[in-house]
């Protein structure tokens, strides 16, 4: 029974083996036929655009043609680039904008938030003033008819 089960780990070594070096293999295999791929378009003239636009007999070749020159495509690049960068600062200079607007509404906003606590606080001094007030005339009241007597408020 060992030796079957040795037989059989060991066929299963050499296979995981096996099937590992195809996989190398066949990476390998991938990887040259992309770098050949890489190589054709790196010197490709139709791709680079390298090719003359113009014929022998000084006619331009039709199928060279893209509807425009290299030199206008990098151009309108370089334009699109600028753009780019211009819209990126624009974002940035109205996020600064309202980022102050912002910062300002906040604070004016702390502002009116802090007035109308001030003007509770003084509606509350005020009332606590009157009832105190009307405490002590209450109480001065309560003296005057006490130093009065019982009959005080009667006519005589």
């Amino acid at each position: 029974k060992r030796d079957v089960l040795g037989q059989y780990q060991e066929g299963l070594k050499q296979a995981m083996l096996e099937n590992n070096e195809r996989k190398h293999a066949e990476a390998m295999y991938n990887q040259d036929l992309n770098q050949q791929e890489l190589d054709f378009h790196g010197r490709d003239e139709f791709l680079n655009e390298t090719r003359a636009n113009r014929r022998p007999d000084g006619k331009l070749s039709k199928d060279s043609y893209k509807g425009s020159t290299r030199e206008e495509r990098v151009q309108v690049f370089a334009d699109q680039i600028s753009q780019c960068q211009d819209n990126a600062a624009n974002r940035a200079h109205e996020g600064m904008t309202d980022a102050a607007l912002n910062r300002q509404a906040e604070f004016t906003r702390k502002q009116l938030v802090m007035m109308e606590r001030e003007k509770q606080r003084m509606k509350r001094a005020m009332a606590m003033e009157i009832a105190s007030h009307n405490q002590s005339m209450l109480a001065q009241q309560k003296e005057t008819a006490t130093q009065l007597g019982r009959d005080a408020h009667r006519n005589k």
